[in-house]
């Protein structure tokens, strides 16, 4: 996993507009995995998660391009993107190789509302393949709005597989 970080230790994009010159600053940081399930960006220390890493290095120094620096302002996810922990998956309801349907709950704006859930697990290229045709669909579904067309509350890729959560239409296909 990689997280991308903004470094501009002097301010100088500050009051620039243009996004051109800020690629110059853009430092990843490589984010790795032990066995045992734990994250870490150098060796001194283990985590739990990726939330736990941003937490860690937004209070300690991270060292980038023999600098010490602080993560201070994050992207937040965007409105149609889920937290893992706001799905709740229910009942399997179908499913063909790389693609897992179920029924789920989902928390929008702090009440649970039922919804489909299309997993898409893997990474061969039948998934990948999967996951550019559902996000295109996806993608249109969103500006759609109207009473016979399911209705696309959004997606979860903080964690795998890769879930879009769709309106739940109770019958038989």
């Amino acid at each position: 996993m990689v997280l991308s970080v903004f470094h501009d230790p002097h301010g100088r994009f500050q009051n620039v507009r243009g996004e051109s010159f800020k690629g110059n600053c853009i430092v990843h940081v490589v984010i790795q995995s032990s066995p045992n399930g734990k994250f870490f960006v150098d060796n001194t220390k283990l985590f739990n998660s990726v939330d736990e890493i941003v937490q860690h290095f937004s209070c300690n120094f991270l060292k980038i391009r023999r600098k010490k620096v602080l993560l201070r302002t994050g992207i937040t996810l965007a409105p149609w993107e889920f937290k893992t922990r706001d799905i709740r998956v229910g009942e399997y309801v179908g499913g063909q190789g790389v693609v897992d349907i179920c029924k789920c709950l989902i928390k929008i704006d702090g009440k649970d509302k039922s919804a489909a859930l299309i997993a898409i697990k893997g990474q061969t290229q039948k998934s990948w393949d999967m996951l550019k045709t559902e996000g295109h669909q996806c993608r249109l579904l969103r500006t759609l709005s109207h009473p016979c067309v399911i209705k696309f509350y959004g997606i979860c890729v903080v964690t795998p597989p890769c879930r879009f959560l769709l309106e739940f239409v109770p019958g038989k296909l």
